[in-house]
């Protein structure tokens, strides 16, 4: 797999695991979970969970270090791609308009057009 510029993983997980909590779109496809954490020692610290398929695409690193430039990795609580669909949970409060556009003009921009979906 390869790596992030900027998040590194953190811990892994079982989609089951009690410590953390996916969204009902996500829980049915899980087979690993991973969170990565940001890697700059500047700024606060984020972490996001990151739910992989059965493909375990490691394109989404390439678009997490996009959205961490971009501003909007610290509004996203937990990410994963299925089948040419990206599904991203915010955190609470989080501005889900602004980084709904964020992440559409990102997915737009990659070789493989993934949509997006808002988890609840």
């Amino acid at each position: 797999m390869r790596e992030s510029k900027y998040l590194r993983p953190a811990r892994n997980h079982r989609p089951d695991a009690r410590s953390i909590s996916l969204p009902s779109e996500i829980q049915g496809w899980a087979v690993a979970v991973t969170t990565f954490k940001h890697r700059l020692k500047e700024g606060p610290a984020i972490e996001v969970l990151v739910a992989w398929d059965e493909d375990l695409d490691d394109r989404i690193l390439d678009l997490l270090d996009l959205l961490y430039l971009a501003g909007t990795l610290g509004s996203l609580l937990c990410v994963g791609e299925r089948k040419g669909c990206f599904f991203a949970s915010l955190r609470p409060g989080a501005d889900a308009e602004a980084a709904r556009q964020d992440m559409t003009v990102l997915l737009r921009a990659q070789e493989d057009h993934w949509n997006l979906e808002i988890c609840s």
